[in-house]
């Protein structure tokens, strides 16, 4: 097979109850597929983010788990993170999740292995018993903006980007989302 689909459902549910974070570079379409294969949470996805949220929230709080991409085009993108030095707005909603549910957290992506796609699953940071919510996003965006860097100078055959990144790194201006 091309896809490791039984790969990915055992990794998925071995990250059960956790926000699996993802970014919109990569195999973003096959790695939607096979979380929805592994039938284990909500990927939050659209226009409508409060909603989104607070469905996430629900699903987090019952041991599901929530798929999110926060370098995504919706909701309150009021945080920056630098990527390969360049300045990007994301979402704040995967912090407060976190933060607030003090669910476990994942990257989560799709790689190439030779002739076949393969789920990666990476456990991020945890929330500490003493942390404040500023502490801990800066925690938890440094963890995303290094995964990120890490794919992308990763290998070439994996590098699918959005047309928003492929803009913003191709622009001689700093990024900003």
């Amino acid at each position: 097979r091309c896809v490791d689909v039984d790969a990915a459902v055992t990794g998925l549910n071995a990250h059960r109850g956790s926000l699996l974070l993802s970014f919109h570079g990569g195999f973003t379409l096959i790695a939607r597929m096979l979380f929805s294969a592994a039938n284990c949470g909500l990927q939050v996805t659209g226009p409508n983010a409060k909603k989104g949220l607070f469905v996430a929230y629900k699903e987090l709080a019952s041991g599901r788990s929530a798929l999110l991409s926060p370098d995504g085009v919706y909701g309150r993108r009021d945080k920056t993170i630098s990527v390969l030095g360049r300045r990007f707005s994301i979402g704040t909603g995967a912090a407060y999740l976190a933060y607030e549910t003090r669910r476990p957290i994942a990257w989560y992506t799709v790689k190439r292995d030779g002739n076949r796609f393969v789920p990666i699953l990476e456990a991020g940071p945890h929330r500490t018993a003493d942390e404040t919510y500023d502490e801990f996003e800066s925690r938890l965006f440094s963890f995303y903006s290094a995964k990120m860097e890490d794919f992308l100078i990763g290998d070439p055959g994996n590098l699918i980007l959005s047309q928003r990144w492929i803009a913003q790194f191709a622009s001689d201006e700093p990024a900003s989302g």
